[in-house]
């Protein structure tokens, strides 16, 4: 079964697995310390095909860049990411490699930055954006958006009327309302999920964000990123 596995999300750290119905997988960011990527993965790195980083951010998106590089799997990032990491891999437009296929486009952000959109064997295309102020791409055939919501307006002025003062930067960052404005603009009856990425602590309410998008958008299926969350992945509509 092709499944997609959080591992982290947010300003502590961010990666993914997603995985085809062989058993075959990527990683896309690692921007938690290898070990805790390692142990999350079983220790079982055999059938990891790659690396996909969307932006050199070290704190959050690339701490374990440079391990990854060094254990021999293959590295893939824009210009900026290889120049500061020697051994990673210049990601073509479209990358070809063990069933899965990546296409990428950049994102608005204050390094630069990519967006994926990840095809993978079995049918199914996965949209992956983060760390952007908005998604100047409409992506057609979605199957499984994991989308950053990193902030909601309403939720930071009610901490500012009680005195409450984040020190989350939420500049180029993706606000609740952008996120359902393009999910809004993509939306197809290919989509089966959506996956609500890289919150912040403190400037979003995650299960009233998750119910906003559901009801904007009149769909049920719906979750926000939490660690160790796994979702089936599959094409047949619910």
């Amino acid at each position: 079964m092709a499944k997609l596995k959080i591992l982290g999300s947010g300003s502590s750290g961010n990666c993914i697995a997603i995985c085809d119905s062989n058993g075959r997988y990527i990683l896309v960011d690692v921007g938690l310390p290898h070990k805790d990527i390692l142990k999350a993965l079983n220790y079982d790195l055999k059938d990891c095909c790659f690396v996909l980083a969307s932006h050199d951010h070290f704190a959050d998106h690339t701490k374990s860049l440079d391990y990854f590089i060094k254990i021999g799997i293959p590295c893939y990032g824009n210009q900026d990411i290889c120049d500061h990491h020697k051994g990673c891999n210049l990601l073509p437009k479209v990358l070809n490699v063990d069933g899965f296929k990546i296409q990428n486009f950049e994102l608005v952000h204050n390094v630069p930055n990519n967006a994926f959109v990840i095809d993978i064997i079995d049918g199914i295309r996965i949209l992956y954006c983060t760390d952007t102020e908005y998604i100047p791409k409409r992506v057609k055939g979605v199957h499984y958006a994991v989308i950053e919501c990193n902030h909601d307006y309403d939720c930071m002025i009610d901490n500012a009327m009680e005195n409450k003062f984040s020190m989350s930067h939420h500049e180029n960052h993706q606000s609740l309302e952008s996120c359902i404005e393009y999910l809004k603009a993509i939306y197809s009856t290919n989509l089966q999920y959506v996956i609500l990425w890289h919150l912040s602590q403190t400037n979003i309410d995650a299960e009233k964000a998750v119910q906003k998008v559901k009801d904007e958008l009149g769909f049920s299926n719906v979750k926000y990123a939490q660690k160790d969350l796994i979702i089936e992945l599959n094409k047949e509509e619910f």
